[in-house]
């Protein structure tokens, strides 16, 4: 289910597609156990969460309220993302944690363009987050730039 939000595999490879969806050579199929799709995928959006709330909701201090410390906090967004999706290959590869029919062509270089996906994903999710939830914060409601919605 999770693998949905990750099939541009042509992005980041389709080997390491198969090796997060939990490809095991012993079985010749898919280990359920293995597939590291839905513990990516909550990490990164939690991420997005996470960081929008603190920002709107639990910061929200007027000295806050300046484009560049949204940028601050989307910056966060991207480098938790990136960091965390990349942290989860390199420890596969490190750790030899990949099947051996798939590890001839899963390297460092894969995990950084998976990191560059999972960071856009959670951009975007911060960005939609900003667009639809950022009205009801008491100091922040016009960071990064001013509500085209008015309220009278």
């Amino acid at each position: 289910m999770f693998e949905f939000f990750y099939k541009w595999k042509s992005f980041y490879g389709a080997e390491l597609f198969e090796h997060l969806k939990g490809w095991d050579d012993t079985i010749a199929d898919y280990n359920s156990a293995h597939c590291r799709f839905p513990q990516l995928f909550l990490v990164t959006i939690g991420i997005a969460i996470v960081l929008f709330f603190l920002y709107y909701y639990v910061i929200n201090h007027p000295r806050f309220n300046r484009w560049w410390s949204w940028l601050i906090m989307f910056l966060l967004v991207a480098a938790g993302a990136f960091g965390y999706s990349y942290y989860v290959v390199h420890a596969d590869i490190v750790y030899n944690n990949i099947a051996p029919s798939l590890q001839y062509a899963i390297s460092t270089s894969n995990g950084l363009l998976l990191g560059i996906y999972s960071a856009i994903m959670a951009i975007l999710l911060f960005l939609l987050l900003t667009l639809l939830l950022r009205h009801w914060s008491s100091n922040c409601k016009h960071s990064p730039w001013k509500s085209i919605l008015r309220k009278k």
